[in-house]
């Protein structure tokens, strides 16, 4: 189980940065600091590699163990879509607005 939560932690927060502050050069520009291409890249075959090893494994002995590994795969299924779709041209998550205001709320500014 710990392996395949580190595993898991690691991918998803690589994924997560790709779909939230883009990819340099073919995201928009929003002034956040974006992963190259051959980083976004790397991270999708690893995201893609660990999720066909968590798919390829035994089934759990109990039903909450099964739905946890089927709750982390769909979650990564979903996360390795959203990537490859913002690699592939479709904008970030993260809006100038969201960065303005993820800015003002880091400084402990208000409103």
């Amino acid at each position: 189980m710990y392996a395949i939560e580190g595993q898991f932690n690691k991918v998803r927060n690589w994924l997560v940065g790709i779909w939230l502050d883009g990819v340099k050069g073919i995201s928009p520009d929003r002034g956040h600091a974006q992963m190259s291409v051959e980083k976004a890249d790397e991270g999708l075959a690893k995201g893609r590699t660990v999720l066909a090893w968590m798919e390829a494994q035994r089934r759990g002995p109990t039903a909450e163990a099964r739905r946890y590994m089927e709750d982390k795969q769909d979650e990564l299924r979903r996360l390795v879509k959203q990537a490859e779709a913002v690699r592939s041209g479709a904008p970030q998550k993260m809006t100038s607005k969201d960065y303005d205001a993820l800015s003002r709320w880091l400084r402990g500014e208000q409103g």
